[in-house]
């Protein structure tokens, strides 16, 4: 059993390590709205009918690469990937050419101790409008239209892999238990 473990720790301190990258979680709540009058609303829209009330909590997605997460410090600027919110007609999706997004003008975060808060985050489409922006905790998006505000969190998203290593160290430490409480002693005599 010993010369399995050190095996086990010998492939794993010998395999190349690559950063991979670490999915966050954007959850925004909606505090407030104003909305033009007049019903004249353009394709790209954060509402899609007159007098629609956003939703109260809209849910998008982006990923940093996991070695930025060890730097520490405040305003760092971070290249951010795999973009993706939808508001309304308006998606901003950094993988989809088609889509609402243009460009980051800033992305600049604060990190400690592993802990990404975003500082500020600037998400333009082409021509620049419809935009969001984060700053701290609040967030601010318009479609020249429509301005919706509220405040926002991040919580970074457990990878399958993670989880499933977790569940295959407590699988181990199980059967090894199992394996201790069923050896004979007289077994341990010999």
């Amino acid at each position: 059993m010993k010369r399995f473990f050190g095996m086990l720790l010998l492939v794993l301190f010998t395999v190349p390590a690559y950063a991979t990258s670490v999915p966050f979680q954007l959850t925004l709540h909606v505090t407030g709205f104003n909305q033009t009058p007049g019903c004249l609303f353009p394709l790209h829209a954060l509402l899609q009918t007159c007098g629609e009330v956003p939703f109260e909590t809209y849910i998008g997605s982006f990923t940093i690469d996991d070695s930025a997460l060890h730097s520490m410090g405040d305003n760092l600027s971070i290249p951010v990937s795999h973009f993706l919110l939808t508001m309304g007609g308006v998606t901003w999706n950094q993988d989809d050419f088609f889509s609402d997004f243009n460009e980051f003008t800033n992305t600049r975060f604060d990190i400690h101790a592993g802990m990404l808060n975003v500082r500020q985050l600037n998400v333009a489409a082409r021509g620049d409008v419809p935009f969001i922006d984060f700053v701290g905790n609040n967030w601010g998006a318009s479609d020249s239209k429509t301005v919706i505000v509220g405040t926002f969190t991040t919580t970074p998203i457990p990878e399958p892999a993670t989880v499933f290593l977790l569940i295959a160290g407590l699988g181990l430490l199980l059967a090894l238990l199992r394996d201790q409480q069923g050896q004979d002693p007289k077994r341990k005599a010999r």
